[in-house]
């Protein structure tokens, strides 16, 4: 691997990076021992997101210089994963029925197979975020010949994330490059024919609202739930998109905002809070995406960069928000390069 582009922020300023067009192909490590369990203890959600970060230039990076904290805002988080909300609930005609009441969702197979749409969602919003997820998961998990990989991927998912020779260390990086395999295949409709995917707007009839959080007086923006489904013989996979996630812009208007703004382009905080980014980190936390399942140790910008940082890989690797910016960050550098 080459020593380049970790973080959106090392090379967010165009002039400096090398030529990236998309590919196909994960990063690839030998096999070995399976990747460990997950690290014992979930950490809290954070009250409030972390401060915007400012993206480090490459020649100040190995100083752990060109990090700085601006101002916070606050936004809305996403609900943990693994809530089942609904159960019991099947194929009819080709289309999914909610037993909890509702019109059947239609199937949706141009995202990906299987996949069926709550007729209340914004479609056209969607299919938009969902194309610039597609594009942010390419970049990601592409292999261009000259383009530093390791730079990104250390900064986000630890020093340690392509570690050889250690048993423990290298199951890790297996579990990376078979993650972001896994993603790709996904965006590329390969997948197994016992998984499904629901994408709903309305919420479930169940008690408490699954868009708003009483105890934190605090709106969500989408939540995800999976569950094994008895009556379909398939593992569904549900992403809840609350009305506050069809507030926000569009990676690709926030990037055409910087356009000309060179100083700007280097600070991820601001390309915080697309739709894309809030489908993909929910769809990091789905089962054909994640073994072992991401879960959320940290949430933002700078808690998903601390964590690299001070627990480095062992925890990295199964953080939702750690694949998330990852993959936002070298994004953002291929998209400001290839307009120039």
């Amino acid at each position: 691997m080459h020593n380049s582009v970790l973080f959106v922020a090392v090379c967010l300023g165009l002039v400096f990076c090398s030529a990236y067009t998309q590919a196909s192909s994960a990063p690839v490590v030998p096999q070995s021992e399976p990747a460990e369990p997950l690290p014992p203890d979930q950490a809290e959600l954070p009250d409030q997101t972390p401060p915007e970060h400012k993206l480090p230039s490459s020649e100040n990076w190995a100083e752990g210089k060109d990090l700085h904290r601006i101002e916070r805002r606050q936004i809305a988080l996403p609900l943990p994963p693994d809530i089942h909300i609904v159960d019991e609930d099947g194929l009819q005609d080709g289309n999914y029925i909610d037993p909890k009441g509702g019109p059947p969702f239609p199937p949706m197979s141009y995202f990906f197979p299987r996949t069926f749409l709550d007729p209340a969602c914004d479609k056209e919003k969607l299919l938009e975020a969902w194309e610039h997820v597609k594009q942010i998961v390419e970049a990601q998990t592409g292999d261009i010949e000259d383009y530093d990989y390791n730079l990104p991927h250390s900064i986000w998912l630890g020093d340690e994330w392509n570690a050889v020779g250690n048993p423990v260390l290298q199951g890790r990086s297996e579990a990376i490059a078979e993650n972001l395999k896994r993603i790709a295949n996904l965006f590329n409709g390969v997948i197994d024919d016992n998984e499904m995917f629901v994408w709903r707007c309305t919420e479930p009839l169940v008690d408490e609202s699954v868009c708003f959080v009483k105890k934190t007086n605090r709106e969500v923006i989408a939540t995800t739930a999976k569950h094994w489904n008895e009556r379909t013989k398939m593992r569904e996979q549900m992403i809840m998109f609350c009305p506050l996630f069809f507030q926000q812009p569009a990676i690709t208007d926030i990037i055409r905002n910087y356009f000309n703004d060179q100083i700007a382009q280097r600070y991820m905080e601001n390309f915080y809070g697309s739709t894309a980014q809030f489908m993909l980190h929910e769809m990091w936390h789905w089962g054909v995406v994640s073994d072992p399942p991401t879960l959320d140790y940290k949430y933002g910008i700078e808690e998903a960069y601390e964590l690299a940082r001070t627990d480095g890989t062992k925890v990295a690797y199964v953080n939702a928000d750690s694949y998330t910016y990852d993959g936002l960050a070298i994004y953002i550098q291929q998209a400001y390069f290839s307009s120039i």
